[in-house]
């Protein structure tokens, strides 16, 4: 019980402020997400959201990375990407966390076809 105690007081009543230039804004609460700059933090992240890597959308070829609070997503087609991508929704949901789109980004990689013409 001592190292969740020790877990625990890490993350709680943690206060921040940002620098713009040499300028403060005001101290706030820091309420939720992982301690910025802390080695714990991935390690964390990573353990919290590891049930994510036993999602099943019913297919062999997908691959989710976990790193660090980044999770990357891998599907052969953007319908299981979708699927696969709803199902994490869900999941995140479940553990009362949410995908930020505002930061998220999707690349399509196809194969070059020089006869496609």
């Amino acid at each position: 019980m001592q190292l969740l105690d020790i877990i625990v007081n890490l993350f709680s009543g943690c206060l921040s402020c940002v620098k713009w230039d040499n300028i403060y804004s005001s101290i706030f609460a820091v309420t939720f997400a992982v301690r910025q700059g802390s080695v714990l933090s991935p390690i964390l992240f990573d353990a919290y959201v590891n049930d994510l890597v036993n999602i099943d959308v019913g297919l062999n070829r997908l691959c989710l990375i976990l790193s660090a609070g980044d999770i990357l997503l891998i599907a052969p087609s953007i319908t299981i990407l979708e699927k696969l991508l709803h199902k994490c929704e869900s999941e995140l949901h479940w553990i009362d966390m949410a995908i930020d789109f505002k930061k998220s980004s999707c690349l399509r990689i196809v194969p070059s076809c020089r006869n496609c013409l």
